[in-house]
């Protein structure tokens, strides 16, 4: 799909401009990829350890990435596709994929989806500019302009997350959701108030704005 491997002299790099400090010790490099267009990129961590990988190649002469995806119990760890814009922050996770049976199926079709999002980035209807990525209280994300100056009532502009995504990948989506809302009501029916793995999740945080 035209993606670039993230190596880690890049990652050392990001980590000194920003003053990154990760919120667990990191003893080896996660393999990880990005792809870019319209100002905002997207990012793929794996989950499989770089380590793992060149271990697994040394020592068997036909490499397949299954030989590392089951080299942890399953459920232990979760692959992550998000968009970040153009100064490095974060708009948007997809829903973390867990390593059990189809992760790399459901990485690659989740990574597909996030790419075409941006390459579509709509355009605001009423001002032609690239319309940004907006989160509802809910967890929900929309495409929005709020450069009221520019349109001619003073109004936002909204478009819908999906807004002409293809069939197929509206298929895929809707079957997530589905399959999430399903998880949702049989985790509240126990007592349970499961929040999004994005927002449980401990970030980086961040010392230095090099911009």
């Amino acid at each position: 799909m035209g993606f670039a491997e993230i190596y880690r002299r890049e990652m050392a790099v990001i980590r000194k401009a920003y003053g990154l400090v990760p919120p667990r010790e990191i003893r080896s490099g996660e393999i990880g990829f990005k792809y870019s267009a319209h100002g905002h990129t997207v990012k793929v961590w794996t989950s499989c350890l770089r380590s793992a990988v060149e271990k697994c190649r040394r020592a068997k002469s036909s490499f397949c990435v299954d030989d590392v995806i089951v080299s942890r119990p399953a459920g232990e760890d979760m692959g992550w596709v998000l968009i970040i814009d153009s100064q490095g922050r974060a708009q948007y996770f997809a829903r973390p994929v867990v390593r059990t049976k189809g992760f790399v199926l459901t990485l690659l079709r989740r990574t597909w989806i996030t790419r075409w999002k941006i390459l579509n980035r709509p355009l605001c209807p009423m001002c032609g500019s690239f319309m940004v990525i907006c989160s509802t209280a809910y967890g929900g994300n929309y495409w929005g302009c709020y450069k009221r100056r520019a349109h001619p009532h003073g109004q936002p502009a909204f478009a819908p997350w999906d807004a002409d995504l293809p069939p197929k990948a509206l298929k895929f989506a809707k079957a997530w959701r589905k399959q999430y809302y399903r998880y949702l009501k049989a985790e509240r029916k126990k007592g349970n108030d499961p929040r999004r793995a994005s927002a449980i999740r401990t970030p980086w945080r961040s010392t230095r704005n090099p911009h």
